[in-house]
């Protein structure tokens, strides 16, 4: 146990996400584009096998013109969207950057780690999935002690924190966000959390 504990110490400490790093603004609009894509690599394609018909006497004049006018098309097409996506992106990340800076600050302290596991069954093979989060407690804005929890990670985080401090963000809507982890340094013991193993069904 003592060997498990001083190889944790002296990796090197990490949180790896396991949450999506950002909400999706617009997932139609990405699938569009993505069939743009593959329409244009189609069209591209067949164009190609238009000129290698022509160069080996066949008749292809008539594939050749469909295919470069659809290589046009959805040329086009993505190119209309991908501009739309960029400016629906900048949106999102400048109403992001607002909520953020709107949202209400607290400091809190990390207090304990939890370990979820899920018992996941894949065609004739079962596995199990594990997932980990901080609970972390705060005051609110009346000062009333408040309990929340953080996102999931995919990495042991019993042993990663240099210090417990941590600040909790309140976005206007009710959702969560935390900055402010400290990491141990590789080779130092760090905070050893208290760890409470969850099922999740």
């Amino acid at each position: 146990m003592k060997r498990e504990e001083s190889l944790i110490e002296t990796e090197e400490a990490q949180l790896i996400s396991g949450e999506p790093e950002q909400e999706e603004y617009a997932p139609v609009l990405r699938v569009l584009i993505a069939v743009g894509c593959m329409g244009v690599l189609a069209a591209v394609v067949a164009a190609m096998a238009a000129i290698l018909s022509l160069v080996s006497g066949r008749e292809a004049k008539q594939s050749l013109w469909l295919s470069i006018a659809a290589v046009l098309a959805f040329g086009v097409l993505t190119f209309v969207l991908s501009l739309v996506d960029r400016k629906k992106r900048r949106e999102f990340a400048l109403e992001s950057e607002r909520l953020l800076k709107s949202a209400e600050r607290f400091k809190g302290a990390v207090v304990s780690a939890e370990k979820h596991t899920k018992k996941v069954k894949y065609a004739n093979e079962s596995f199990e999935e594990i997932s980990w989060n901080f609970v972390i407690n705060y005051k609110d804005e009346n000062g009333d002690a408040a309990s929340v929890k953080s996102g999931r990670y995919l990495n042991d985080i019993s042993n990663v924190l240099g210090k417990t401090d941590v600040t909790v963000i309140k976005k206007p809507g009710g959702a969560y966000a935390f900055e402010g982890f400290v990491l141990r340094e590789s080779g130092e013991e760090g905070v050893k959390l208290e760890v409470a193993e969850i099922e999740d069904e």
